[in-house]
C-alpha cells in the first residue's frame, strides 16, 4: 500500500479504507465482531475520518518527502442478514516537504563602454560621413547582460479525490463465535491516488478480492484475518494482501485494537518496476459518545518494507450507526 517505483508519491488508502473501517466499524457495534461479519438487514454504518501521513522514499529512490492530508467518508449498509454494501471515498492533498531548487536566466542592463570619439566635435564615431559637430545628438543603444539564479521553493500541493471504492460482504458461514465472509470491491479512477506506484489521477479500475474470517471470545475480544489479491487493469503488478485485527474491550465502553497491514506485488508488471512489499502495525483506541456516536484515534507507522515508501500517520474518526 506504499509505492515503490521511482515515481513514487503515496501509499494508496482505498484498501486499508475498506478493510480497515469495515473491522473497526463491526467491533465497535457488536460485542465482539471483526471484519468478516456482515450487518443486520437495515442497519447503517457512517465514518468520517482526518488523517495525516508523513511519507519518506524507499532507500536508494529518487523520491521526496511527503506529506498528505486526507478527509475521508466510509459508508456500510446492510442489505440483509447476509449481504453487506460497503463503499468508500476521500479527498486527499499532497505535499512536497523537500525544497526543491531551480535556476532562473535574466537579463539586466548594463551601461556601455564609453566611445571617446562620441566626445570629439571632429570625429565621425557612426561612420556616416558627417562629424560629430554636424550629427544630432543621439542616445547609445542599451547594452543588456545574461545573468542567473538559483531559488528554493515548495511546490504547491495536489489535492483530489480518491480512494474510490464500492462493494459488497457476504457471509458464508456463521457458527456460534466463528464467521466466515467474501467481500469483493470495485476501485474507481479518480483524480486523486488510484493505484500503487502513480502519481495523482493516474491509474484506472482495480478489484480487491478477498476472504475473511473472524473469532469472537467473551462478550468484547475477537481477531480478524483478512485475506486475498488486488487486481490491476493494464501491465502494473497485481498486490497480495493480509490484514490482521484484534481488539477487545477495557474499560467503560473504551476499546482498544491492534492491526497490521502487509502487502506484496505479484510479477513485475511493467518493464523497469521493482518488486515491492511492506508491513505497517495501527493501533486504536475508540470510546462512545453517545449511543449511536463513537471517537476513534489511531496511530500508524511501517515496521518493514523492500522498494516501498516508510510511512507514520495519525487518524481521528467519527463514527454513527443508524
Amino acid at each position: 500500500m506504499a509505492w515503490a517505483c521511482r515515481k513514487s508519491t503515496a501509499p494508496f488508502w482505498g484498501g486499508l479504507g475498506a478493510v480497515t473501517a469495515a473491522a473497526l466499524a463491526s467491533a465497535l457495534t457488536a460485542p465482539a465482531s471483526a471484519g468478516a461479519w456482515t450487518r443486520e438487514k437495515g442497519d447503517g454504518l457512517a465514518i468520517l475520518g482526518l488523517s495525516i501521513h508523513q511519507l519518506l522514499p524507499a532507500e536508494g529512490y529518487e523520491a521526496f518527502n511527503r506529506l498528505k492530508g486526507e478527509l475521508s467518508v466510509y459508508g456500510e449498509y446492510g442489505w440483509n442478514d447476509r449481504l453487506t454494501l460497503v463503499g468508500r471515498a476521500a479527498w486527499q492533498s499532497m505535499q512536497i516537504t523537500t525544497p526543491q531548487t531551480e535556476t532562473i536566466g535574466f537579463s539586466v542592463p548594463v551601461k556601455p563602454a564609453l566611445d571617446p570619439g562620441r566626445d570629439d566635435p571632429g570625429a565621425d564615431h557612426d561612420g556616416d560621413g558627417v562629424s560629430n559637430r554636424d550629427d544630432p545628438p543621439s542616445e547609445p543603444l542599451p547594452v543588456f547582460e545574461r545573468r542567473s539564479k538559483t531559488r528554493t521553493f515548495l511546490p504547491p500541493p495536489e489535492t483530489g479525490v480518491g480512494g474510490l471504492e464500492a462493494g459488497v460482504r457476504y457471509r458464508l458461514l456463521q457458527r456460534e463465535r466463528a464467521v466466515v465472509s467474501a467481500q469483493a470491491m470495485i476501485g474507481l479512477p479518480g483524480n486523486g491516488e488510484n493505484w500503487n506506484n502513480l502519481r495523482f489521477g493516474e491509474g484506472g479500475v482495480s478489484a480487491d478480492l478477498r476472504l475473511e474470517a473472524g473469532r469472537s471470545f467473551g462478550r468484547s475480544t475477537f481477531i480478524n484475518a483478512s485475506a486475498g489479491m488486488r487486481l490491476v487493469a493494464g501491465s502494473r503488478p497485481d498486490e497480495m494482501r493480509l490484514d490482521l485485527t484484534a481488539g477487545t474491550h477495557v474499560t467503560r465502553g473504551v476499546r482498544v485494537m491492534a492491526q497490521t497491514y502487509s502487502v506484496w506485488s505479484v510479477g513485475d508488471g511493467v518493464s523497469g518496476l521493482d518488486g515491492y512489499s511492506g508491513h505497517r502495525a495501527q493501533v486504536s483506541v475508540l470510546w462512545p459518545i453517545d449511543t449511536d456516536r463513537r471517537a476513534q484515534i489511531s496511530a500508524l507507522a511501517t515496521f518493514s518494507r523492500a522498494n516501498m515508501s516508510q510511512e507514520t500517520a495519525l487518524i481521528a474518526s467519527v463514527w454513527r450507526t443508524f
